[in-house]
């Protein structure tokens, strides 16, 4: 599963269980499960809406990065970056819409078993998460929604039977929410070190937030499921620098050699070498020799899917 989230962010049709969400969703995903307890992915999460909002800052300007442009709440397409990380009221409505948007969209897990030594393949369609909810707080107590009136409150879900209950004009004191069972059962199967694994990831795209050819450099190395990783350097400059159109390609040249120094300043990788292919080759010109550092390397066992 790390591997497919994080593919997804570099190549989007890596997964299919990654593909449906986009980038900015993809990101609040991750950010969502550094929340999570690593020895009890079921449990509730409970946090705050500015927590919240920082995780879908920090998706957006991720989103940013890839797309150079994103979605306004009206639907209209905005290019243009904005500046600043001001938390106005307003950006709350965000809160909303990027969990309803993990509450309501199913997604795709694939799961394979084996029966009679043999490997059988099932699909299985689920929600991201199995619930959310708005806390309220007053005189010190939680509110029980139930007791509100009607005209009160609101259910901005969209799903039959999963409602999502907000009260009107006040911003909630907290937020909870579960992850599907089904997924927090895959992740609890497979040891602390999955859900640990994505919260650092999310803290890497939040320190290369800014940069987003780092950020792009980063995913490409993570979601690479060799340790040692052999690449052509131009096809990396050619499918990780595209976007700095004003650079020469020499600039990008010196552009990939320091995000790679910044790599391993964060400790990614542990060792970059170039070297010239033989002059027998048929490939012409320079290639990357790279070191995954072993905390970010999450090696498959042998046979799994």
């Amino acid at each position: 599963m790390p591997n497919a989230l994080v593919g997804q962010l570099h190549d989007p049709s890596h997964d299919n269980f990654w593909r449906a969400l986009g980038h900015r969703s993809t990101v609040t995903a991750l950010g969502l499960l550094s929340l999570v307890d690593p020895s009890n992915p079921a449990k509730e999460v409970v946090t705050t809406a500015s927590a919240i909002l920082e995780i879908i800052e920090t998706a957006k300007t991720i989103e940013r990065g890839f797309t150079d442009e994103w979605q306004r709440a009206d639907g209209t397409t905005a290019k243009k970056k904005r500046q600043g990380k001001v938390f106005r009221p307003k950006l709350f409505s965000e809160v909303n819409n990027a969990l309803v948007e993990l509450f309501t969209r199913q997604l795709q897990i694939t799961r394979v078993t084996w029966k009679k030594r043999k490997k059988v393949t099932s699909q299985l369609w689920v929600h991201f998460l199995d619930s959310f909810r708005f806390i309220y707080v007053s005189d010190g107590e939680e509110l029980n929604l139930d007791l509100v009136p009607e005209t009160d409150k609101a259910d901005i879900s969209s799903v039959d039977g999963r409602p999502v209950v907000k009260l009107n004009d006040r911003r909630p004191s907290g937020i909870g929410f579960r992850l599907n069972t089904e997924l927090a059962r895959e992740l609890a199967g497979k040891g602390r070190r999955y859900t640990i694994f994505m919260g650092k990831v999310f803290g890497l795209l939040k320190e290369l937030s800014n940069d987003p050819a780092a950020a792009r450099t980063a995913l490409w190395v993570i979601s690479q499921r060799k340790k040692e990783i052999r690449t052509n350097e131009a096809w990396l400059v050619n499918n990780i620098i595209s976007s700095a159109k004003n650079l020469t390609l020499s600039e990008k040249d010196r552009r990939l050699l320091a995000i790679l120094e910044k790599l391993q300043d964060l400790g990614v990788i542990t060792e970059v070498k170039e070297q010239t292919y033989a002059p027998s080759s048929r490939k012409k010109g320079c290639y990357l020799v790279m070191t995954k550092a072993e905390e970010w390397h999450m090696a498959r066992k042998k046979g799994a899917k």
